[in-house]
């Protein structure tokens, strides 16, 4: 550039209407051009970054840069270590000054009315060199904080579930494991942490949840309530489910048929149902999710999506007798198993359980209960047999 400069120049020639008294007025024009293009490429190329150089942080990095693209890496280096630290030690002046100011608040947290060790009035210096000093305010309530870094810090709450952000969160978290929470700052109950577990949770700041078990594992006997536990457990089986669902592929997509147990009583019919298609298979599904029951005099059906595997189980059964349907109730059983207690519209032994009288190869009696049933029933007719016996012996008396 600087040679090509000086061959465009060279090539300067009068122009017509211009007046050269011998030249000299022309090689004047030409000789202060070239000072000025020398000195300004000098400027450009030469002369290095420094901490009094007179250029802004931005400026030393857009000199750097320009540096660099003129293939000059070390004096680009030297502005950009310049500006560097220039801001290395802007950062470390306000990280001083907030440590001063985290130390008087906390001082003034613990004595509100006492002395501030380390300083009479508290005066801190800026990084601008300015110094505040803060004894005037020690008896003022702290304001709210009116901008988002205040909120930030988790100052401006006084529990998890007042926070609008996990970061938040996390900070207010931070608060108490440093032992910040002095004279009413925030509430660190059992009671509020387990509530804030369960808003972290429901928000999905797994991060902050985790917290919030640290914290709570450091106090003493402390046990998540009955609410807490099914609500956490809520939201798992939810996003169990959903998982269950996007896992789901054409070729998983099958219908089992549960295999059934049943016992009978007098008045009642008993059926424990499991999520396999053989009583004798192994337990792969513990439990079912979007079921769909249906209980009338003549049917009985259920169908659920299986959580473990995304199988559909279904039930379906024409019943051998008509049954007392908004007398009858149905619930899981234990794991992979549902429950069904169904009562006879008319008492009396039924021959079997369907009303075809063709053998389902996975319906079995269910002998265990059976006799549990039979021997309910025998309990209920001599207590049957027992009050009318009573009742006529009073009729008698009242006869006499």
């Amino acid at each position: 550039w600087h040679w090509s400069t000086w061959s465009a120049v060279g090539n300067l020639t009068p122009r017509a209407g211009v007046a050269f008294a011998g030249g000299s007025t022309y090689e004047r024009m030409v000789s202060a051009l070239l000072c000025h293009l020398y000195l300004a490429h000098a400027d450009d190329t030469n002369v290095p970054c420094g901490p009094s150089d007179g250029r802004s942080v931005t400026e030393q990095r857009q000199r750097g840069v320009a540096l660099y693209a003129a293939g000059r890496p070390a004096a680009a280096d030297l502005c950009l270590t310049s500006a560097l630290a220039r801001v290395t030690a802007q950062l470390e002046s306000l990280a001083a000054e907030a440590e001063a100011i985290r130390a008087y608040r906390m001082a003034r947290q613990a004595s509100p009315d006492g002395p501030v060790s380390g300083g009479a009035e508290g005066c801190l210096v800026g990084a601008d060199g300015s110094q505040v000093c803060l004894g005037a305010l020690a008896g003022r309530a702290e304001p709210a904080p009116s901008s988002s870094l205040a909120v930030a810090d988790g100052v401006g709450v006084d529990d998890v579930a007042g926070c609008t952000s996990q970061a938040e969160a996390l900070a207010f978290l931070q608060r108490i494991e440093r032992g910040e929470c002095h004279r009413g700052a925030c509430d660190a109950a059992p009671a509020a942490l387990e509530e804030g577990l369960l808003v972290a949770a429901r928000r999905h700041w797994w991060e902050a949840a985790r917290g919030v078990v640290g914290v709570l594992r450091g106090v003493p006997s402390f046990q998540i309530s009955t609410h807490g536990r099914r609500a956490l457990t809520e939201i798992r089986d939810g996003a169990g489910s959903v998982l269950s669902l996007l896992r789901q592929t054409s070729l998983d997509e099958a219908t089992i048929s549960c295999a059934v147990q049943w016992a009978q009583g007098e008045s009642s019919v008993h059926l424990n149902v499991k999520f396999a298609a053989r009583l004798d298979a192994p337990v792969t599904v513990l439990n079912v999710d979007n079921e769909e029951v249906s209980i009338n005099a003549s049917h009985v059906t259920f169908r659920g999506l299986g959580r473990q595997k995304p199988k559909v189980y279904t039930l379906n059964i024409e019943l051998f007798g008509e049954v007392d349907a908004a007398a009858s109730n149905w619930s899981f059983g234990s794991v992979g198993t549902v429950r069904f207690v169904l009562q006879k519209a008319e008492r009396g032994e039924w021959k079997r359980l369907t009303k075809g009288a063709d053998k389902v190869k996975n319906h079995r009696v269910w002998w265990e209960h059976q006799e549990k049933v039979q021997a309910e029933d025998r309990a209920r007719r001599k207590a049957e047999r027992e009050a009318a016996e009573a009742a006529e012996r009073a009729e008698q008396l009242e006869q006499e």
